[in-house]
């Protein structure tokens, strides 16, 4: 049995994570057609982390934990994962 999490969101998709995910994965879009500076690219790749971690903590929907995790794998969040542990 899955272990309750007093501090589950309920409200997803209907959170500020999921209009966060929406909003980064189209902005990663546009910065693969159009370039931007590695500042600005930087800055979404911390918002898109803490992002992730929120739903890997809270997410009530085991799938979408599942993703979160797997993404917060991926050798990107390397450095963000020593600077932010």
């Amino acid at each position: 049995m899955a272990k309750h999490n007093p501090y589950a969101c309920y409200t997803f998709p209907n959170c500020g994570c999921y209009e966060r995910l929406c909003h980064w994965s189209e902005k990663a879009e546009e910065w693969i057609a159009n370039p931007v500076p590695e500042e600005i690219v930087r800055e979404g790749l911390l918002c898109a982390y803490f992002m992730y971690l929120c739903i890997e903590a809270n997410c009530h929907r085991p799938g979408w934990r599942r993703a979160a995790t797997l993404q917060l794998m991926h050798p990107v969040w390397t450095d963000l994962r020593k600077e932010y542990p």
